[in-house]
């Protein structure tokens, strides 16, 4: 059977341009190429702006996370 998971990673826009809706439409040009279903992606537990716009567009965690060290720790979602 052929895995037909999509992955997202990792995905930066810079400062300047944050809060105008670039990794929106991103994403959702991505989704109109490939499908809106069987994404997955991790991203930092503490990156709250990123986790919004994920959740946002339908992403929801599953569950896992990855403890890096005493700072970091992935969360992983899946859509």
């Amino acid at each position: 059977m052929k895995n037909n998971l999509k992955r997202i990673s990792p995905l930066f826009v810079l400062p300047q341009y944050c809060d105008k809706g670039i990794a929106q439409a991103s994403i959702s040009d991505l989704e109109k190429i490939h499908g809106t279903a069987n994404w997955e992606l991790k991203t930092i537990l503490t990156e709250k702006t990123s986790r919004h716009v994920y959740e946002k567009m339908g992403y929801r965690l599953n569950g896992n996370t990855m403890i890096i060290n005493d700072n970091l720790t992935l969360v992983f979602y899946r859509k």
